[in-house]
């Protein structure tokens, strides 16, 4: 099953990367919603926290779903949209802020839910 996981998050890495890597390409030719300093800060922040406080409670979850009579590809699945989903807040944040730096931090995230598939049994 690590075997599963593992490929099931590489394929939600490059999913969600090549995503990614798409609408930082495409939000340089729109205009931000999110000017200053402070209100980046703010969503960055807010992003930042969900994507983190989604870890433990996914981890959870998918570890429920692998102790049951949950089908492996059932199993996969869900933890290779857990793993893609980082890109979600990292592609809204540069949507609406346009800092590329800061969204790569988020993007960044995907990692560490990708590697949080060890802790499951």
């Amino acid at each position: 099953m690590k075997r599963d996981l593992f490929l099931a998050g590489l394929v939600g890495w490059l999913i969600g990367g090549a995503i990614y890597f798409l609408v930082s390409w495409v939000a340089k030719y729109f205009s931000n919603l999110i000017y200053d300093q402070m209100g980046v800060t703010l969503v960055f922040a807010a992003l930042g926290l969900i994507a983190l406080i989604e870890i433990p409670m996914m981890i959870f979850g998918v570890q429920r779903m692998a102790r049951g009579n949950m089908a492996r590809s059932i199993l996969a699945a869900t933890f290779g949209f857990y793993v893609s989903f980082a890109f979600v807040y990292a592609d809204v944040f540069i949507f609406l802020t346009g800092d590329q730096t800061l969204g790569n931090v988020l993007a960044a995230l995907s990692l560490a839910r990708w590697i949080s598939g060890g802790w499951i049994k």
